[in-house]
């Protein structure tokens, strides 16, 4: 028997630190049941890849930000070029490139949050 090993205990265990257990009374008294992982980390024994420790609104905010910085830069950057294109100055430049930033970042950010998941 390896070192460290007790009876009845797997070496699988061991290796990959996850054991049961019951949970408490904190993680049992949300509403839970009907959206897992909404309010809280419902993860009791972690056997997914995600990690457990963020609800499941903050992971989708968190990756729609991220996509929305992205593809706010990335419409700054194609909006002034298609503003500069049509020959747009001052108000019109300014007012195509807050369109091409904002909608790109709405693109950009709704697939990120999405994929967050």
């Amino acid at each position: 028997m390896p070192a460290g090993l007790q009876t009845g205990q797997s070496c699988s265990n061991i290796l990959t630190h996850q054991r049961w257990r019951e949970p408490s009374e904190q993680e049992t008294s949300t509403p839970s049941f009907l959206f897992p992982g909404l309010w809280q980390a419902h993860a009791v024994a972690n056997y997914s890849n995600r990690s457990p420790q963020y609800p499941m609104l903050q992971q989708v905010g968190t990756g729609f930000a991220m996509g929305f910085a992205m593809g706010a830069c990335i419409g700054v950057l194609f909006g002034t070029g298609a503003g500069l294109y049509q020959g747009l100055r001052a108000k019109e430049l300014v007012r195509e490139v807050g369109k091409a930033a904002v909608s790109s970042g709405l693109g950009f950010g709704f697939f990120m949050g999405v994929g967050s998941l």
